[in-house]
């Protein structure tokens, strides 16, 4: 994605893990659209602090690696 002229890095982020059970898409449904879009997938649970620092250290990383930050 291009944001002021400068390309930032994209993820998908499946939120609520706790409560997975409920979820509206499939896993199959997922992967489907982030490997067509070849973007990273990270399943999260902000509440339970499950993944949330890796997916920022991930992005922050990205934006490192193109000069961005």
């Amino acid at each position: 994605m291009e944001e002021c002229g400068n390309e930032l890095p994209i993820v998908v982020v499946q939120n609520k893990i706790d409560l997975a059970n409920q979820a509206k898409v499939t896993d199959n449904q997922i992967n489907d659209v982030v490997q067509e879009l070849g973007l990273k997938f990270f399943k999260a649970s902000v509440k339970e602090n499950v993944m949330v620092e890796d997916i920022f250290d991930y992005l922050a990383s990205e934006c490192f690696k193109v000069g961005k930050i």
